[in-house]
């Protein structure tokens, strides 16, 4: 077996479990909306339940890495001691729309009368803040269950759980806001008199609303969105200039950076050896590196008769640059 027929198999075995546990979990997601529908483009959420893709094996990966994130924090919890439920399911046809929730943890507290959503996020990169889909998510969650159980207090947090370096990342604080509650309602329904007209053939696709965001380039129908067959995308400016400002930020703290380290650097050459601060052993080591002088090898393969480029390699790279506009 070939290493692309054995990652070809390893992938093929993924997207079978990806939709064992889909239909375990979540049944048919073209019957209904869940609180993640909401949070995301109208668009995509539409195609994806009248044609689910194909994930690619990082796709895969991500949702078990999710998985897996659930896993480890419910042995934490039932470690702790904590009372709680896993995906908690929350049903309702009460304004129209099929609505099937699939709530990661609810902790209860039945002599308090509280109950406490834990929306759980395993993100590639952790967030300063949560995503304003994490947000829609949540309060959507936090409106359904209150309408379920009206005798409790309900609230919720999101935690972010990396495996990496960032670990445990932990938003708490949320309240029912039955204003946002009822604009998610409506954005539900409109959500889901699109996917009915598409369905029926009343409407095509491009008459569906579209949502840009960073998050596009991850959406499996990016390539026939009307949206990115303009030039100009308005909706992205305020990311270019976060971008643009994250890169002044970059460039005044390696300044910094450099400064200190060159002073650094002066107190152990003067001083001569290592020392402690900060809970750190600061250290100034003295390293060489060898390199092919490219002059001198040129003439030698000249003096031979044989072509320098007959040793060369190309490689393939992404680039990323921006340029200031006409």
């Amino acid at each position: 077996m070939s290493s692309n027929q054995f990652l070809q198999k390893i992938a093929t075995a993924l997207q079978e479990l990806s939709r064992e546990h889909t239909a375990i979990t979540l049944g048919d997601r073209s019957s209904y909306l869940g609180a993640s529908d909401l949070g995301g483009c109208p668009r995509k959420t539409v195609l994806t339940k009248l044609s689910p893709p194909e994930h690619d094996l990082t796709t895969l990966l991500r949702f078990k890495r999710g998985h897996m994130a659930e896993d480890v924090l419910a042995e934490a919890f039932t470690k702790s001691g904590f009372t709680f439920e896993r995906q908690v399911e929350v049903q309702s046809n009460d304004f129209g729309v099929p609505i099937n929730l699939h709530i990661d943890f609810v902790f209860t507290s039945e002599g308090s009368k509280i109950k406490k959503i834990l929306e759980v996020k395993s993100p590639d990169h952790m967030p300063d803040c949560p995503h304003a889909s994490w947000d829609m998510q949540t309060h959507f969650q936090m409106g359904m269950l209150a309408e379920k159980y009206p005798d409790y207090k309900v609230s919720a947090g999101i935690l972010g759980l990396q495996f990496g370096k960032d670990a445990l990342q932990f938003w708490n604080g949320y309240e029912p806001n039955m204003r946002m509650f009822s604009g998610l309602k409506e954005r539900a329904k409109k959500i889901w008199d699109f996917y009915e007209k598409a369905v029926q053939g009343e409407i095509d696709t491009e008459a569906i609303d579209m949502e840009v965001s960073p998050l596009c380039g991850y959406c499996h129908a990016i390539s026939s969105c009307p949206k990115f067959q303009a030039f100009e995308l308005p909706e992205l400016d305020k990311d270019v200039a976060e971008y643009i400002e994250l890169q002044a930020q970059e460039k005044r703290v390696k300044a910094e950076l450099d400064s200190r380290k060159e002073d650094f650097l002066k107190i152990l050459q003067e001083r001569g050896s290592n020392f402690k601060a900060g809970g750190k052993i600061l250290r100034r080591t003295e390293c060489s590196r060898s390199s092919t002088d490219m002059k001198a090898l040129n003439e030698f393969l000249d003096s031979i008769s044989v072509d320098a480029d007959r040793f060369s390699r190309s490689t393939s790279f992404v680039k990323f640059d921006m340029v200031k506009a006409a």
